[in-house]
């Protein structure tokens, strides 16, 4: 038996398992940090006994992304998880949108295409251990959560 375990420790298989186990522990912190910014956005609430007054900010979420509809503005936000083989921790899609945004799989249609004003990619990385931030691929800078949730916030004054 210590034969066998001498010679996994030198064939780095004890190395690429110990890898593998941290990036698990990435990708479940990154995970935690996509729900928390997604329950920040959009809280995830049992349906309403009526239908809501449309004045205001509307929240829709699904698993993994949500939009937030406002008068004349809209911010979606989703979530790309990486591959399990690959570096990548996953990126996140803001896109601000002017004028009424469809939802997925709704049978009605805003009367009016929504039209893309900015977008914004953004990839999670560990500043220190156990706190992450969303990174722009842009040079837009760099957000921890809440104030990503503030930015989504504001795209929707236009």
């Amino acid at each position: 038996m210590q034969q066998q375990d001498t010679t996994l420790a030198q064939s780095g298989s004890v190395e690429w398992g110990l890898n593998r186990q941290h990036a698990a522990k990435q990708r479940t912190a990154v995970h935690h940090e996509v729900l928390r910014l997604l329950d920040a956005l959009a809280p995830e609430l049992p349906p309403p006994r009526r239908e809501a007054d449309n004045a205001g900010v509307r929240a829709y979420r699904w698993p993994g992304r949500c939009i937030l509809q406002g008068e004349s503005h809209a911010v979606s936000v989703s979530w790309f998880p990486g591959g399990r083989d690959d570096d990548s921790l996953g990126e996140m899609m803001v896109i601000a949108w002017r004028g009424q945004v469809s939802l997925p799989g709704s049978a009605r249609r805003a009367p009016d295409q929504a039209e893309a004003l900015k977008s914004l990619l953004l990839h999670p990385q560990e500043v220190e251990a156990g706190t992450w931030e969303w990174k722009a691929e842009e040079g837009a800078g760099a957000f921890e959560t809440p104030a990503l949730a503030q930015y989504c916030r504001e795209q929707l004054r236009g």
